[in-house]
């Protein structure tokens, strides 16, 4: 469900006419039966994202829609929605917008600091703008068939960017491969971002596909819960979801191994995604507690232990020995083993003890010294 949905010469002028947040929330009340609780700001944040798209170039037919319902109960809601054409490929623009002046780190994978409720952790923008985009090219048929590039982005008006910006750690590095961060003095910098998709009049109306495509349903999560056990992300999971399922796997991670049993409680109405939370944390969970947890972003001095499944050894018969050669990235003094490079079939567990992003190698040669296999992985290492 879309509140709002006009052309950019629309949406402009309503911006200009003080008349837009009038028009939202006419419709919302229409269309919903009451007013969210964040209404209040829908002036101000969307008069601030006018400005950036009033000096684009971007043609005047070109789509905007606003407060688009993801779910029907309407709890997850992407601010604006932009249709338009590049001159060769139509595309649909997702833009998240934060009013925050404040941000920061956290050492929850995800998460950053936000002066949110007093200050609290909450999921990183351009996560939240990738969890979108995500969820509507997984359920959305005619989005996926069209031939329709989907772009995303998260908007920080009041936050000036900083040097270096926290924002943009090594930590945050899948979600903002994910989506395009804008502060508020990159206003040129998001002009072109929207000029370089939206240029033109769209052939093909992203948004009306989007808000009226064809539905692939739901998995139903009995079915799925041994696929999700093996490590597979059956479920999206988005902004307060997301958030609590972070929030627990860190705790579980730094949870003190003292004999205790340590309890954690997730409050929810049915639907809320509680049992998809909790499956997700037991397969974590399994991961973690056999070795072969396989986040690739974590903090400074976490264990990684490194399992060898190669089909070449060590069941190789004696009379075809193979051998393993890895290699770290770094210098030896990063990681606690105390080199970077080892003949073995595996090696222990480690740390690195230093922020930085970590090539980790292996090279499998057979008797003759042919290389006959390799795998490799990167960590990227993050300061507390």
């Amino acid at each position: 469900m879309i509140i709002y949905a006009e052309t950019k010469r629309t949406f402009l002028r309503d911006v200009d006419d003080n008349q837009l947040h009038p028009k939202l929330c006419a419709a919302f009340r229409r269309r919903t039966g009451g007013l969210p609780a964040d209404h209040r700001v829908w002036a101000d944040e969307y008069s601030r994202f006018s400005l950036a798209l009033r000096n684009a170039q971007v043609n005047d037919e070109a789509k905007v829609a606003l407060e688009y319902h993801l779910s029907a109960a309407g709890r997850f809601r992407v601010d604006v929605l932009l249709a338009g054409n590049d001159g060769k490929q139509d595309h649909g623009v997702i833009v998240e917008l934060k009013a925050w002046d404040q941000a920061g780190t956290t050492d929850i994978d995800g998460m950053v600091w936000a002066p949110v409720g007093g200050g609290r952790a909450r999921q990183h923008p351009c996560e939240q703008a990738r969890g979108y985009k995500g969820l509507v090219l997984r359920f959305n048929e005619s989005v996926r068939d069209s031939g329709i590039g989907l772009e995303a982005a998260a908007y920080l008006f009041n936050l000036q960017r900083r040097s270096p910006e926290p924002l943009e750690d090594a930590r945050y590095r899948e979600a903002l491969d994910g989506a395009r961060l804008f502060l508020a003095n990159d206003v040129a910098e998001l002009r072109g971002f929207l000029e370089r998709h939206l240029r033109f009049r769209p052939h093909v109306d992203a948004i009306d596909l989007i808000e009226k495509g064809k539905l692939t349903p739901a998995p139903a999560l009995v079915d799925r819960v041994s696929s999700m056990l093996e490590g597979n992300e059956d479920f999206h999971l988005i902004d307060e979801q997301f958030e609590a399922y972070r929030i627990l796997r860190h705790a579980m991670w730094v949870a003190p191994d003292d004999g205790k049993r340590h309890v954690f409680v997730v409050q929810g109405g049915p639907g809320t995604g509680k049992s998809v939370i909790a499956v997700r944390l037991l397969a974590d969970y399994g991961y973690l507690i056999s070795g072969g947890w396989t986040n690739t972003a974590l903090p400074i001095n976490t264990q990684i232990c490194l399992t060898n499944t190669s089909t070449h050894a060590p069941a190789a018969p004696a009379s075809h020995p193979v051998q393993y050669t890895w290699t770290f990235g770094g210098t030896p003094a990063q990681n606690s083993l105390g080199a970077t490079s080892f003949t073995t079939d595996n090696v222990p567990c480690f740390v690195f003890n230093t922020p930085g992003s970590y090539a980790i190698m292996v090279e499998i040669r057979n008797a003759a010294g042919t290389l006959i296999d390799t795998f490799s992985r990167t960590f990227t290492v993050y300061g507390l």
